[in-house]
């Protein structure tokens, strides 16, 4: 059986050869196909590790409510996830000192931790007072066609309390929110559709089903732009999360999130925005007493510069329900189904072929689009993780770096 899902679909569609690196090599009828990355993708992981944790504290919201004693396990579900994963080592410029690459870990997790206590105390708590979760994360296939099949895991499956309407919930971290991007996105379509056709596929009985679902609900939490960093000699995101301000001269001790804080002209009267005193740095809020939980928590409470506005304000944001178009979706499957029918015939007579020969197959069935048009970049400041095998001809990728895809759904690896 063919399996394909949204991130391959949209892989090829950014650049076919990404296509064949990251899902098609070396696949037989045995073994799942395609490559990744050994060192661990740090944003990837940082994703991971929220995700884990949010689809935690979902599930024991259904059961028990939130509490801190349930968040503090959902997140530690969700730092465990980022240290299983970035054990293996990170994927970080070779320029980076030892303790540039430390704190990038550190900042790492505690932006998984800080999103994670977010979530508790500000998110689910929001979507339980407006829905009812009825799953999450649960994994699912449809048939795209007869021979191809649609692995999908929704975040989670809400039903409406004053309505009654379903509605896929999709959480996303990013550095910035684009709203054109999103309501643009192929989850909307591909998740929604999914849902209903596996539930006529398989007649589902979770719940009342089979019945319309609306359309989705996004979720972003915000990483925050990053910017050089001199003093640690790297990159790090500007999140209230993460990065915190500390006025420590051995007399005070003084914590802030915001560097711009309102002030009173004591001439005029007039109020203006003004900054932080020069008496204040720039401090991880893994060093706030009691730690990252304790320092979100005391944000939460408004605590710490309550005149400065909400803290997380610019961190998370609900937008709109992206309500679905039955015409949208179907010129989407016409155009997915043919793409996809024509990968599985191109890679298999690619991956028969060796040397030369497979080098033009490639060329002409998996074109490098990306290195012609975005000069291996994949979005502004993101190089595409197959440039150290797809720039040059390379016959084992295995000995560059790099090891066999693991399976994105667990029905892909059984067949």
């Amino acid at each position: 059986m063919n399996w394909t899902d949204r991130s391959r679909i949209e892989s090829y569609q950014v650049c076919p050869r990404l296509r064949w690196w990251g899902y098609e090599w070396g696949r037989t009828d045995e073994e799942i196909g395609g490559l990744e990355p050994e060192l661990a993708r740090l944003e990837l992981e940082i994703g991971s590790g929220v995700h884990a944790g949010v689809a935690a504290l979902l599930t024991y919201a259904k059961r028990h409510g939130l509490t801190d004693p349930v968040i503090e396990d959902a997140v530690a579900l969700g730092t465990a996830a980022f240290a299983v994963e970035t054990a293996r080592g990170i994927a970080l410029p070779q320029s980076l000192t030892p303790e540039a690459v430390e704190f990038k870990r550190r900042e790492g997790a505690a932006m998984v931790e800080g999103m994670v206590w977010l979530a508790g105390l500000r998110i689910v708590p929001a979507i339980l007072e407006r829905f009812e979760v009825l799953e999450v994360e649960r994994e699912g296939w449809a048939s795209l066609t007869p021979e191809i099949r649609f692995a999908y895991r929704p975040d989670a499956l809400l039903r409406e309390k004053e309505t009654g309407d379903l509605y896929i919930w999709s959480l996303k971290t990013a550095s910035e929110l684009y709203e054109a991007e999103f309501k643009r996105s192929m989850q909307g379509l591909s998740e929604v559709w999914a849902r209903e056709q596996d539930n006529l596929e398989h007649d589902h009985d979770s719940h009342d089903p089979p019945k319309r679902i609306m359309g989705v609900q996004m979720c972003f939490i915000l990483k925050g732009r990053k910017h050089e960093d001199k003093v640690r000699g790297c990159k790090v995101h500007y999140s209230p999360l993460t990065r915190a301000f500390l006025r420590d001269d051995g007399i005070t001790h003084e914590w802030a999130w915001s560097w711009d804080v309102p002030k009173t002209n004591y001439k005029t009267g007039e109020e203006y925005v003004g900054k932080l005193g020069a008496n204040f740095r720039a401090a991880p809020t893994w060093q706030y007493p009691g730690g990252v939980g304790e320092w979100v928590k005391a944000l939460h409470r408004g605590e710490i510069q309550p005149e400065c506005g909400d803290p997380f304000g610019k961190v998370w944001a609900t937008p709109e329900p992206y309500f679905r178009s039955d015409l949208e979706t179907v010129s989407w499957l016409r155009q997915v189904r043919v793409q996809e029918e024509a990968i599985v015939d191109n890679a298999a007579e690619v991956n028969q072929l060796e040397g030369l020969e497979r080098e033009v197959a490639l060329d002409e069935l998996f074109p490098q689009e990306a290195k012609w048009t975005r000069g291996c970049y994949l979005y502004p400041g993101v190089e595409c993780e197959m440039v150290p095998i797809c720039l040059t001809p390379c016959d084992d990728p295995l000995s560059r770096g790099f090891r066999r895809r693991r399976a994105n759904h667990p029905q892909e690896a059984g067949g």
